[in-house]
């Protein structure tokens, strides 16, 4: 920009020159045919003067005046040139300027996406510790209730009668409850960590329903389930 501002006045200023070269040339031409057709000799007459006066005003002003028009029009027409390179310029800057603040929206939005991404991905760790607390805490309650029955039965050995069946059906009952809640589990654990959520909310909603859904179906195999754990 400021090379083509310099190069546009520069322009300016030899085209004046120009002006003024033709205009003392043409002034000297003028002197020059006067002199060669009436004479070199300084008059002392003020006839003479007025008569050479009249001449130079009549072939000398015209022309000035059409040479003043040309370099008016060439000033107009190169401000005019300055002023578009100035708007184009201004363009080209305002148009940086908003490639430059799109940019930082997008970052910005990228940054937000960033963190969201990394809220969900902790929402996420943490729904499946709090899922596996719930598998570790049934998987102690199989490995209790299968020693249980086992010692049981040996205790019992063949006096089985029908309340230490009904003892030993509960414990076998209670146990397969345990695994069967573990395996429920674990599905649940392994369908959140694999899901894409797009908000936390969605984290914290799908392991709210997908835990009811496992001990409601507990509880359709197993009645009275969701009053004993939950």
């Amino acid at each position: 920009m400021d090379i083509l501002v310099s190069q546009i006045r520069r322009g300016i200023f030899s085209f004046w020159f120009l002006i003024v070269a033709a205009a003392v040339s043409a002034l000297a031409l003028t002197i020059y045919l006067y002199r060669f057709k009436f004479g070199g000799a300084l008059s002392a007459n003020s006839s003479d003067w007025s008569a050479f006066g009249t001449y130079i005003g009549g072939v000398f002003g015209p022309l000035i005046s059409f040479l003043t028009l040309l370099a008016v029009l060439k000033t107009v027409y190169l401000q005019r040139e300055l002023l578009n390179a100035q708007r184009e310029e201004f363009d080209r800057m305002n148009l940086l300027q908003l490639e430059a603040f799109d940019s930082q929206q997008e970052q910005v939005a990228r940054s937000d996406r960033d963190a969201l991404t990394l809220q969900i991905s902790a929402a996420q760790e943490s729904a499946v510790r709090l899922v596996e607390i719930r598998i570790n805490m049934h998987e102690r309650d199989f490995d209790r209730q299968y020693d249980m029955s086992f010692r049981f039965r040996e205790e019992v050995g063949d006096n089985m009668s029908e309340g230490n069946f009904n003892r030993l059906q509960g414990m076998i009952d209670h146990r397969d409850r345990a695994r069967e809640s573990v395996d429920l589990l674990s599905k649940v654990a392994l369908d959140i960590a694999i899901a894409n959520f797009s908000s936390v909310a969605g984290v914290r909603e799908c392991l709210k329903e997908s835990m009811l859904a496992v001990y409601a179906k507990l509880d359709a195999a197993y009645p009275g389930t969701q009053k004993q754990i939950l």
